[in-house]
């Protein structure tokens, strides 16, 4: 049934995202925003990143439609969703059984809604233990209202944190490497060599000036 589908999604989420690579996780959301629809019937699931620049900004970076519709370039989470990002940048999720029901302020929500052909509307926060918003889930049905019944909106909360640590280990690892990129760069142009020894796994890190050197 509907639950042990559930059961499986989670688990088999948590063993994907912690077992695979920060750099591979991209190649994998959009299958899993699918396998989410289809054990919850829904008909919609999307996936927003934290954009490059601005750092606070949300991207729209995956999706999932069980029915065609208008095509969906790169949107901003603010632009397009200005109430619901409100929302979500104080850690707050909105959920809409019918866009109808979203406040007059939702208007351009409510407009968003409609161009995609979505009836109904949720918005999960990403983020780790209160921290900075670092993405959003959302979901929404194109044939009828969705209620949310408050078992679904725990289970989808589940799924949001599973991706919430995704995204962090993503976004770590490529802090990490640019991080390291600038320190060859800044090396280099000094003439300079840089390295580590770490005692304990005997591991040797060094710049490539000083490996030359």
């Amino acid at each position: 049934g509907q639950c042990l589908c559930i059961e499986r999604l989670i688990a088999d989420l948590l063993d994907k995202f912690i077992d695979l690579p920060p750099e591979k996780l991209d190649g994998h959301f959009e299958e899993t925003l699918r396998r989410i629809c289809e054990c919850f019937g829904l008909d919609f699931g999307a996936l927003w990143q934290r954009a490059e620049t601005p750092s606070e900004a949300l991207a729209l970076s995956h999706v999932y439609r069980a029915v065609p519709g208008p095509a969906i370039t790169a949107l901003d989470a603010a632009a397009h969703f200005p109430w619901s990002y409100g929302r979500l940048q104080i850690r707050k999720l909105v959920a809409a059984a019918s866009i109808e029901e979203l406040p007059v302020e939702a208007s351009r929500d409510r407009e968003s809604c409609g161009y995609f052909g979505l009836v109904s509307w949720l918005s999960i926060p990403l983020h780790i233990g209160g921290g900075p918003l670092i993405g959003a889930l959302s979901f929404g049905n194109m044939a009828q209202d969705c209620p949310w019944p408050p078992d679904a909106m725990r289970q989808l909360q589940i799924i949001a944190h599973v991706f919430a640590g995704a995204l962090a280990r993503k976004y770590s690892n490529t802090a990490l490497r640019e991080s390291d990129e600038r320190l060859h760069l800044a090396t280099a142009a000094a003439g300079l060599g840089a390295w580590t020894w770490n005692l304990a796994q005997h591991d040797v890190w060094a710049t490539d000036a000083w490996r030359k050197m």
